[in-house]
């Protein structure tokens, strides 16, 4: 009678053990999309005399040209959480006669490019309503550079009413 208990038990749980997880076909890779993409162009010209640079007597005349691209990729995990890639970069150009009259060095004489790549990563949580970031810039122009960290987290209350937002950014030049 006992064994044909614990055959009885044995078969009831193996059976359930077939229900128990559910099988791999729930979980669904998700490749990682391309949510929002920026691309920000500008242009500025200033022409005038009597530059305060040189005293009253020259030109003010200036230009800058700028280009922006910034691509956010996104992608969630298993748990439900969605992590954002952002990748950014910038180029921008600018002449001005004043400060070819300033500096003496050919670079302000013909005017200054500046290249600035960043890349950001951030995860939210949906259930426990928080985010969490970090990041990296660089900008670098032609006698200055400078690098960049930050990072950032924020929480949510239950109503959505509220938010903590805490951001914390270094650079270095």
């Amino acid at each position: 009678m006992r064994k044909l208990s614990l055959f009885t038990v044995g078969t009831v749980l193996l059976l359930f053990r077939g229900w128990a997880q559910s099988s791999a076909g729930d979980y669904k890779n998700q490749n990682l999309r391309v949510e929002d993409v920026n691309i920000v162009s500008g242009y500025y010209s200033q022409t005038g005399d009597h530059s305060a640079v040189t005293g009253g007597l020259g030109t003010q005349k200036l230009t800058d040209f700028s280009n922006f691209i910034d691509l956010k990729l996104v992608k969630t995990d298993p748990s439900e959480r969605k992590h954002s890639i952002d990748i950014g970069i910038g180029l921008d150009h600018h002449t001005a006669a004043s400060s070819a009259n300033v500096s003496k060095t050919g670079a302000s004489r013909m005017g200054g490019t500046r290249f600035y790549p960043s890349l950001n990563w951030q995860v939210d949580n949906e259930q426990k309503r928080t985010s969490f970031g970090l990041g990296v810039s660089y900008s670098h122009e032609y006698t200055y550079q400078s690098f960049g960290l930050n990072a950032m987290f924020s929480k949510r209350s239950k109503n959505e009413n509220r938010e903590f937002s805490a951001k914390a950014n270094l650079f270095i030049d």
